[in-house]
């Protein structure tokens, strides 16, 4: 009794030590939670505020015409889904039948799709080695962008975290995944990618810096890509640029032109003084359709991204393999990923799938828009733009005719006004925006005038 008196103090500053360090443990791991707690909600403000400062669409892109494969999707998902899997089945027999053969029947019975950019064969197919890489880089690129989405204290940058984990493999699948996973992306992301990309010395980065420097719609993110293209070899962009000027939404000429005179190509300038004798890039033109002559337009369509997945690649195989680079087709009426998360479209056991490795449109450029009544579906959903040759109706020949007829002499197109820009920068003279004119101030022999 005598030694349990003696020991009580001791027992007592042993409670009273133990005491302290559990109360402190306690304040500890609440300072940790509060840390935690506003390290998210930090993370979800920044990406909150990122959102808030993208841009808003051009109405240009707004009132694109849409061209789409489904023209009566049911809106129950098990309806849609064994309409998928009926298109499926179809899409396999008809390719079975014959290579391509469901995207020659489009282009043989949908008049409203036949314009479009179809790549067949070889052209719209990664050979086995590039399909590996690629289907490894959409994997790396996914994670990546949830590592950023996902991090509580510090910032990811998804692009070097990107690189890191590729380490130096072929630099085409890796860039081929990233400007298709970045191209709707926020502002910021197109940005970051504009500036890695001219880290990497290799032709497909620098194709894609220039479809960046033509088609995106950021003025900051088109300057990231026009500085990543200086010293860069010209014969791997000057196509794109050049194209570029020749497409039917101005604002893609204009671009094309800026990016031109901030890279100083004065070895262009024969070729421009060459556009300006062509007819506006938007102009109707005569061309040979199935033996018969009719006037074409050339006009820029958006398709979305979400809901047609079979328009523009081949359906996986029913018993593909894990290695295959496969992609849910999402089913109207049921839910998935929204599309800024940078994640796939997730799906259910048995949903039809495509193989992303197998591409018959590619797309000048993406972008996420809003769609009204999208629910299940995300609001703001992914769009892809190109351009679409198209046969004019009967009415649209009478009224091309009739503005033709009562159109200003010497109207010019805004095409041209941009490349004439475009030579006064580069030259430092004006003329008149036309190819005599600047021909004469230039001491050139003047071009051929295209048929107006």
């Amino acid at each position: 009794m005598a030694r349990a008196t003696r020991d009580l103090p001791k027992l007592q500053g042993l409670l009273l030590v133990g005491g302290s360090a559990v109360y402190l443990l306690a304040i500890a791991s609440a300072a940790l939670i509060s840390v935690s707690m506003s390290a998210r909600e930090d993370a979800a403000s920044r990406r909150e505020v990122t959102h808030k400062v993208e841009p808003n669409l051009p109405n240009e892109l707004i009132r694109t015409p849409e061209a789409q494969l489904y023209r009566n999707m049911p809106s129950n998902p098990q309806a849609a889904r064994t309409q998928i899997a009926q298109l499926v089945a179809n899409i396999r027999t008809q390719d079975q039948r014959d290579a391509d053969g469901f995207v020659k029947s489009v282009i043989n019975e949908r008049t409203d799709l036949q314009g479009l950019p179809f790549q067949m064969g070889g052209a719209c197919r990664m050979g086995q080695d590039a399909s590996t890489l690629f289907g490894m880089a959409v994997g790396i690129t996914h994670a990546s962008l949830r590592a950023e989405d996902t991090a509580i204290i510090g910032k990811v940058d998804s692009v070097d975290r990107f690189m890191t984990h590729w380490n130096g493999q072929d630099p085409a699948p890796g860039v081929a995944a990233l400007t298709q996973i970045y191209g709707p992306q926020s502002q910021s992301r197109r940005e970051g990618l504009a500036h890695h990309l001219k880290e990497i010395k290799h032709s497909s980065a620098t194709k894609a810096l220039a479809k960046t420097a033509v088609f995106d719609f950021d003025g900051q993110v088109r300057l990231a890509a026009v500085d990543g293209l200086k010293g860069r070899s010209k014969q791997d962009y000057t196509e794109v640029l050049l194209a570029g000027l020749r497409h039917p939404w101005p604002a893609i000429a204009q671009n094309a032109a800026h990016a031109i005179t901030r890279l100083h190509r004065q070895d262009l300038i024969p070729e421009l003084v060459a556009f300006l004798a062509e007819p506006n890039p938007r102009d109707p033109i005569e061309k040979d359709v199935n033996g018969k002559s009719e006037l074409v337009v050339r006009e820029m369509v958006k398709i979305n991204h979400h809901r047609n997945c079979l328009l523009c690649h081949a359906p996986a195989p029913a018993n593909a393999m894990p290695s295959d680079v496969v992609a849910v087709v999402p089913t109207p009426g049921q839910s998935f990923a929204p599309p800024e998360s940078g994640g796939p479209y997730g799906g259910s056991p048995g949903d039809p799938m495509i193989l992303a490795d197998v591409t018959y449109l590619r797309q000048d450029f993406s972008v996420l828009a809003s769609v009204a009544n999208a629910h299940p579906w995300p609001e703001m959903q992914r769009f892809d733009f190109l351009v679409r040759t198209r046969v004019l109706t009967a009415d649209e020949v009478t009224a091309h005719v009739k503005e033709k007829q009562t159109r200003a002499p010497g109207q010019v197109s805004e095409n041209h006004k941009a490349v004439a820009q475009a030579l006064n920068r580069l030259t430092g003279k004006t003329a008149a925006p036309n190819a005599v004119a600047w021909a004469q101030v230039l001491d050139m022999p003047a071009p051929q005038i295209a048929k107006q």
